[in-house]
């Protein structure tokens, strides 16, 4: 059996953290992937792509950046790891968006590096997902397996650490080591199908994009409002998320897909703010036209355009062996997205009243296969 783990990325932090324990892993070492991540160190941010060996049937890029340049990603680096025998292929991928407000009290690592409770939370978060897959010989993972984990390392990170200062918010706003999620295990099932099993807490979100039904939204954001269309347009507070200070809940979905499929996982900072929840159809697939890094950057470029927050997301292309196959797969679609509107909707002044009628029409139209997989009326 072959596997492979993603690349780690350390450029982007303020220094290792070198908090958890390196644990045996059995007869998978823990080792970093063989991608290099290339960095822009102007504007702070690394993408990286990969592309597995011909007939294996999936390619994905990924992309983590800050808010600001000078300032540390709260989100962990995401994760992007696989494993393949004779007989199948298993996927992991995963984002991890430490909550900078609820959790901005100040810790100082074992390595001397003082970072806030979330920042330090979502890679913790992260290590624990990471690990229990590569420990469980990459089967599924349950909710109630990795809620347990999850719980038990932060509760142990909690008393080896503390805080070393007060937050800036107050009351129950207040959260220790919070973080949001959201990940993936697929699986292929032969003749091109993939089992997925979704997994998330807090307003990290799971999409998945085909030709025929456009982008399907599997997750939904454990907030109060569930209408997705008022969700982009209103700043909703999050009733569950990965924390010390309260129990949390791992939320699931499973999904098969038969045909090829992008999978998309990403941080609120991608998708917040925009006019509708379809637009980040048109403009994953307005980026695919370009090369995959040009695709990673101008998805981040434009996510600080409409949202001041950290950006890290994994995009995974099953059914594809090669970057360039996604474009051709997808030209019709994308020709509909432009002549339906999108493209004028995006140039428009954010809230006014013509912008907003133009955002209602299209979202009345995508509202119907957009939903699909989510569960709601």
């Amino acid at each position: 059996m072959g596997g492979k783990l993603d690349g780690r990325w350390d450029q982007i932090a303020p220094g290792p953290l070198e908090l958890l324990d390196r644990r045996d892993l059995g007869s998978q070492p823990y080792k970093a992937m063989s991608i290099e991540p290339n960095l822009n160190l102007g504007e702070k941010f690394a993408h990286w792509r990969f592309e597995a060996p011909a007939r294996y049937g999936f390619t994905a890029l990924g992309l983590m950046a800050p808010a600001t340049p000078e300032k540390p990603c709260e989100d962990a680096p995401p994760i992007f790891s696989y494993l393949k025998d004779s007989a199948s292929t298993s996927l992991l991928a995963g984002v991890f968006d430490g909550m900078g407000g609820a959790g901005s009290k100040i810790v100082e690592t074992s390595s001397g590096a003082s970072v806030t409770q979330a920042y330090l939370a979502s890679r913790v978060i992260r290590d624990v997902y990471e690990h229990l897959w590569w420990a469980n010989g990459n089967s599924v993972l349950s909710s109630e397996v990795v809620t347990d984990e999850l719980s038990r390392e932060l509760e142990s990170v909690k008393q080896r650490l503390g805080s070393a200062a007060s937050s800036s918010l107050m009351g129950s706003m207040v959260k220790e080591f919070p973080s949001t999620l959201a990940t993936v295990q697929c699986r292929s099932e032969g003749r091109g199908a993939w089992s997925v099993h979704a997994q998330w807490a807090g307003d990290s979100r799971i999409y998945i994009l085909n030709s025929l039904r456009g982008l399907q939204q599997v997750s939904v954001d454990d907030v109060d409002e569930q209408d997705p269309l008022e969700q982009v347009r209103g700043d909703f507070r999050l009733r569950n998320v990965v924390s010390v200070s309260s129990a949390f809940k791992i939320n699931t979905r499973d999904i098969y897909i038969d045909r090829p499929a992008l999978i998309l996982v990403a941080t609120d900072g991608l998708f917040h703010s925009l006019p509708t929840p379809g637009s980040l159809e048109y403009i994953i697939l307005s980026s695919l036209q370009h090369s995959e890094s040009e695709t990673a950057l101008g998805l981040t470029r434009l996510a600080r355009q409409v949202a001041n927050d950290d950006v890290s997301f994994v995009l995974i292309a099953l059914g594809f062996d090669r970057f360039e196959e996604i474009k051709t797969a997808f030209r019709i679609r994308f020709a509909e997205l432009v002549t339906g509107g999108y493209r004028k909707l995006l140039s428009m002044t954010p809230g006014e009243d013509v912008t907003v009628a133009l955002a209602d029409r299209l979202w009345e139209r995508e509202r119907h296969n957009y939903i699909e997989l989510m569960g709601l009326s």
